[in-house]
């Protein structure tokens, strides 16, 4: 469990927790094929990662990700593409080798204040929701997996918290492992 206080585990279907984590997590991304690996995007403290259950964390935020903004969401494509939402400037990719920071594209004057959670259906179409106060929704999207991020207009007045795509056919697109975030 993600919490303002940390990450939580039980190992009894939720009767009993323990924890993993001392911070605000506001995402936390776990991986089916390997139950010892978690990510966590926190709060301003950034992204962390377990190998061992929550044992021992590494800091795995990218060099340019500093800063007092949120890491709200994380989204892990395959092995080697994981996506990351961080409040006002934050479209972080890792591609299995190193990090990408791309620019927040323009809604004609408006700002993105919060955006919030990650989605992909392969690593070239990713879609990131959130919404800008008071209550405007906002929709970002890329088709290349590149700085080529457009704004969706949703038609909705209304902030968006979640977001999740998959393809036709597709049960669960988060099945793959995490890959080796190399150490800042």
């Amino acid at each position: 469990i993600a919490t303002n206080q940390g990450v939580y585990k039980s190992n009894n279907e939720g009767l009993n927790f323990e924890k993993k984590y001392e911070g605000e997590v506001l995402n936390l991304l776990l991986f089916n094929n390997r139950p010892e690996m978690m990510l966590a995007a926190c709060a301003d403290e950034g992204v962390v990662k377990t190998t061992d259950g929550g044992k021992t964390w590494q800091d795995k935020t990218p060099a340019e990700g500093g800063g007092f903004y949120d890491w709200n969401g994380v989204f892990a494509v395959d092995n080697e593409n994981v996506w990351f939402a961080r409040d006002n400037d934050g479209i972080f990719e890792y591609d299995g080798s190193k990090w990408h920071t791309y620019p927040m594209p323009s809604d004609e004057g408006g700002e993105f204040y919060h955006l919030l959670r990650v989605s992909a259906i392969d690593p070239n179409r990713v879609w990131i929701v959130g919404f800008s106060p008071p209550t405007s929704g906002n929709i970002i999207h890329t088709k290349t997996g590149d700085d080529e991020w457009e704004v969706q207009d949703p038609g909705l007045d209304t902030g968006f918290w979640g977001v999740s795509f998959v393809e036709p056919g597709v049960c669960n697109p988060q099945k793959y492992y995490f890959p080796s975030v190399p150490a800042n």
